[in-house]
């Protein structure tokens, strides 16, 4: 009869649940005592009046639907309520940690870098299109990937100005078009777009041999040579995906790349956002790249037709396995690109709306690496002499780093420097698989550390400062950015990308739209400057 009346199913399922009771009770028993003998005190808590924080999820949509600004609408505005470090009510019940101070990052990047990880949502998103590659995988896999690539940084073996001076200048000519016979300036420019062609040319060249040439391809009537070998890869893949229209390099990379950002803001639960657009645009690149990795083996050791190697045939020598080079070659070419690109774009609006500093770059820029006409040697060893032009770029970092909020997740109980007790200066534990969001973004812009006008673009501040653990737009610790110091690097080619525009351009405009989004530029080809009678007052 017990069984009749559903006692069989009861008696277990009452028993499974005190069980995970007793065990949760136990647990933090074990947490608290762990917190006390370590000096930790409690931190301030931003909770939710709803269950799940549906409510903050809520109003970040809504700001997002809006395009408005995530960072000064959400994030600064809670750590100007609660203090640099507090926990905060997540999804599904979680708690986690925010922090915006310079010791607790420290901790996290590298004092205790063993005791974080980046998590199973970094392999959720980003691994969709990148596999397992540096940036996704932590403990052995992650330090074979660094000790493999970082000789390559190192020598500097690849080292080709030839192929920014080329994307510049066929940016200039795109540029160009937007101008009217006899006017000074040019009509409006989304340079922001153009920026993201420069990039996608540059580093399929730069990394791939393999130059999309999307720039001058979305000029009506411009004349494009494309490498032949690109042209078979795409009727190959198109032939392969019969009925679903033709894609190009550039569109499915942006196809993949927002359906990343999309698997990104779901976090743990990157596994329910599915879309067989970014499916087959993904599988494109992989096509894609599989047809470049068979002919960088082919060539072994040999040469391309410029009589250099590329970055993709360097790597097939270490890496044997297809696969695997596929994952780091897409790694390294998204990272530059993204970063290259964004950077660009905030420092040339920057340099819009402070005019006095942009004259006073482009004098820098003329003075250390002449004229258009009587051009000196651009190299990547001799980037850093130009001093105006390395603050101008570490203060657009500064202001937008390229990733604005990072996130490490404890791989054990820890301890985290400071946050706890009324004063904010106590220890505060961290539970195992506990989230802690590193807010980059808004230490860089802290005022009690970079003074009362920490909002503002002033490229001066840099003189006599080092970077360091307050500016961490490269990351920190084991894991900072290859990029930061080393050579050939996104800074190395946002600089000389940078270098190469100011010689043509004297003069530079800003405007934004209605919903302040898309950044419109104008700017003035130099090549024989009208100067005073161009109104460079704004749009």
């Amino acid at each position: 009869m017990a069984i009749l009346d559903g006692g069989f199913l009861i008696y277990p399922a009452a028993l499974a649940a005190g069980f995970w009771l007793l065990r949760r009770y136990v647990k933090e028993r074990e947490f608290q005592s762990f917190a006390a003998q370590h000096g930790c005190r409690p931190l301030p808590h931003s909770g939710s009046w709803v269950p799940f924080a549906l409510d903050r999820m809520w109003t970040a949509l809504r700001v997002v639907d809006a395009r408005g600004d995530v960072m000064e609408e959400l994030f600064f505005p809670s750590f100007r309520a609660m203090g640099w470090t507090f926990s905060s009510a997540g999804a599904f019940g979680e708690t986690n940690i925010m922090t915006a101070d310079p010791a607790n990052m420290r901790a996290v990047l590298a004092t205790q870098f063993h005791d974080f990880s980046t998590g199973a949502s970094r392999m959720g998103s980003f691994g969709y299109l990148l596999g397992k590659c540096l940036f996704t995988v932590d403990g052995e896999e992650w330090e074979r990937s660094r000790a493999m690539f970082r000789p390559h940084f190192a020598r500097g073996e690849i080292n080709d100005m030839d192929i920014e001076k080329t994307a510049a200048d066929e940016l200039v000519y795109a540029i160009k078009t937007y101008m009217e016979e006899g006017e000074a300036w040019t009509g409006e420019v989304n340079l922001q777009t153009l920026f993201l062609r420069l990039t996608l040319d540059s580093g399929t060249e730069f990394f791939f041999g393999a130059n999309v040439k999307s720039q001058l391809g979305a000029i009506p009537g411009a004349r494009v040579n494309v490498d032949p070998d690109l042209a078979e890869i795409g009727k190959m893949v198109v032939a392969g995906q019969a009925g679903e229209g033709e894609l190009s390099f550039g569109e499915a990379f942006h196809t993949a790349s927002a359906q990343v950002r999309a698997r990104g803001n779901a976090g743990d639960y990157a596994f329910l956002f599915r879309s067989s657009k970014a499916d087959r645009a993904v599988k494109y690149l992989q096509t894609f790249m599989d047809f470049l990795i068979a002919r960088a083996h082919a060539k072994g050791r040999g040469k391309t037709s410029t009589g250099k190697h590329t970055w993709l045939e360097t790597l097939s020598r270490d890496i044997p396995d297809p696969e695997e080079l596929r994952n780091q070659s897409l790694f390294l070419f998204t990272a530059a690109r993204d970063t290259t690109a964004g950077t660009l774009s905030f420092l040339f609006l920057l340099l819009a709306k402070h005019k006095s500093a942009f004259q006073k770059l482009r004098a820098a820029v003329l003075a250390d690496f002449g004229t258009k006409d009587e051009p000196k040697e651009i190299a990547f060893y001799n980037l850093k002499k130009c001093q105006y032009l390395q603050w101008c770029l570490y203060e657009t970092l500064r202001l937008f780093p390229p990733g604005p909020i990072n996130l490490r997740v404890a791989e054990r109980d820890t301890v985290l420097p400071t946050g706890g007790g009324p004063d904010g200066k106590s220890p505060i534990a961290v539970r195992k698989g506990q989230k802690v969001l590193l807010g980059f973004y808004v230490m860089q812009r802290r005022s009690d550390i970079w003074g009362e006008d920490a909002a503002e673009f002033r490229p001066e501040r840099w003189e006599g400062r080092q970077a360091d653990g307050t500016f961490l737009s490269f990351s920190g610790g084991p894991r900072i950015c290859l990029g930061s110091e080393l050579h050939p690097t996104p800074f190395s080619m946002t600089t000389s990308l940078a270098s190469f525009l100011l010689f043509e351009f004297c003069r530079i405009s800003c405007s934004l739209l209605a919903n302040g989004y898309f950044l419109y530029r104008r700017v003035c080809p130099c090549g024989g400057c009208i100067g005073d009678r161009a109104d460079a007052s704004g749009i």
